[in-house]
């Protein structure tokens, strides 16, 4: 699958190169450009950590690291590290700049829109993943039925999302502020409305990885001793609270 270069789809259509009716900003890389931070290696991100934890947790097959798909996959990090872990991945990505920056790196690039019908046959990928991108999507219950046709039988999907009932942004909201969000985001996902999304589409949850800050002592770190706040994996009973991020692991039923 890698070496076939970028790929405007069957007529190049202008619509072909957007993720959807909104244009998203990638701040985490604006930010790494702004601090002479190289763009296409910011694999430190949380949720590229805790997704690769959970697929090193739960091997895969040989068979099944030879058709990959990373949704959404922006400027490559998460290709990267597949890669590292002997995947053999392609991506599909909404922002012709951002899919540009990734083919550069080797990977076999679609770009597509992803409020659309996915432009590859049933049954195609062992494994997809789709890090960050459902909560820019209108129409997140498509696509996730969309990967469901895509995936083989048995196939597995890797999904982080944001956690909209995250303590810290419930506060916000009795507050009357608004939680800082990356990017502009079309949907908001909770625990119980995550996981019914995945079961209508036809997933089974089988992995879980999600992530959240220690409270106090990010209060602690943040305020007085100036460091970044350090993360921890949250299990499924203080999930909907304390869970900044959802990191599943599903299976195709």
């Amino acid at each position: 699958m890698r070496g076939e270069g970028l790929s405007l789809g069957k007529e190049g259509r202008k619509e072909d190169i957007c993720i959807s009716a909104a244009l998203i900003r990638n701040n985490w890389n604006q930010d790494a450009e702004q601090k002479g931070m190289p763009r296409v290696y910011l694999t430190s991100r949380p949720w590229y950590r805790y997704a690769r934890e959970l697929l090193c947790r739960y091997p895969l097959s040989a068979e099944s690291r030879k058709a990959v798909l990373d949704v959404g996959c922006g400027v490559g990090e998460f290709l990267v590290m597949l890669r590292e872990l002997g995947f053999d991945a392609e991506g599909l990505e909404g922002n012709k700049e951002q899919a540009e920056r990734a083919s550069s790196l080797g990977f076999a690039v679609k770009i597509a829109n992803l409020e659309e019908k996915l432009r590859y046959p049933e049954e195609t990928f062992s494994l997809v993943t789709c890090l960050e991108v459902i909560e820019h999507i209108a129409l997140a219950e498509v696509l996730l039925e969309e990967i469901w046709r895509i995936l083989k039988p048995g196939g597995h999907l890797v999904l982080t999302t944001p956690n909209f009932g995250y303590l810290h942004n419930r506060v916000h909201y009795l507050l009357g502020r608004e939680p800082n969000n990356e990017g502009i985001h079309l949907r908001f996902f909770t625990s119980r409305r995550l996981r019914i999304l995945l079961e209508e589409a036809g997933f089974q949850i089988v992995g879980i990885n999600s992530y959240g800050p220690v409270l106090l002592w990010s209060t602690i770190a943040v305020r007085f001793l100036k460091r970044r706040c350090p993360l921890w994996a949250v299990g499924r009973r203080w999930e909907k609270w304390l869970a900044y991020d959802f990191v599943y692991l599903a299976v195709k039923r």
